[in-house]
């Protein structure tokens, strides 16, 4: 056993003993530029019953609807950025367009109900990218559909204050049964929860020491039964 612990610890001198891992905070996906500064883009789905028929011409008031879904979400200062609508008309000539403000979008042809699939058949929706036509806070975003339309979803894309991130660290070591540490790993993560950004830096610290342990056992197998990482 100590010619394997000495043998053991030779290894573990030529492997780097402290690692650290840093999380990163991207923004979302969006078309054109990414958000402003201080900003984070987003993109909620708004289910649809897509067995209702919207005839003539329909208004649905998208933050109304937005605030159903995520009650806790500010759009007081959220910009609209595009819509996406999952729909089909019954012959074709429907139409959509996206009103902010006082202002309209470009207006689009939502199609027929495709791959033969008639217009009171479930499928046959396609997608109708609306963008919008200004950038203003604190007025009211409506879509507006004309014709026969059945409608599946709406993916709406905005930019929003960006949220508060918070940063934790978390450290695992690498230890003997008797207590003899071999490195101690350090990992990092940011998250809008102090909690769950702990445990996301833990999740990394504790892979980054199994990564280790996976090493030496490819020398000394039995090394698992002697070594284990411990969180400080």
């Amino acid at each position: 056993m100590k010619k394997q612990l000495l043998a053991l610890s030779l290894i573990a001198a030529t492997i780097s003993t402290t690692a650290f891992a840093h999380g990163g905070h991207g923004g979302h996906g969006g078309h054109g530029h990414g958000p402003a500064q201080g900003k984070e883009r987003i993109t909620v789905t708004i289910p649809m019953d897509a067995g209702v028929v919207h005839r003539q011409q329909t208004v649905i008031g998208l933050k109304r609807k937005l605030k159903q879904i995520r009650p806790n979400l500010d759009l007081t200062k959220a910009d609209l950025k595009k819509v996406l609508v999952k729909a089909k008309s019954k012959a074709g000539y429907g139409t959509a367009l996206v009103k902010e403000g006082q202002f309209y979008s470009r207006q689009k042809t939502i199609d027929k109900s495709f791959k033969h699939q008639g217009f009171h058949k479930p499928g046959g929706f396609s997608e109708v990218i609306l963008r919008t036509p200004r950038e203003m806070e604190q007025v009211r975003w409506q879509l507006v559909l004309n014709g026969n339309i059945k409608v599946k979803k709406i993916d709406v894309t905005m930019d929003i204050p960006a949220r508060k991130m918070r940063k934790a660290q978390c450290s695992v070591k690498l230890e003997t049964m008797f207590g003899q540490s071999w490195g101690t790993f350090t990992a990092e993560a940011k998250g809008q929860n102090k909690k769950r950004a702990k445990a996301k830096a833990c999740k990394k610290a504790q892979q980054q020491c199994q990564d280790k342990m996976n090493v030496l056992a490819g020398f000394i197998p039995e090394i698992t039964n002697i070594v284990s990482c411990v969180k400080q």
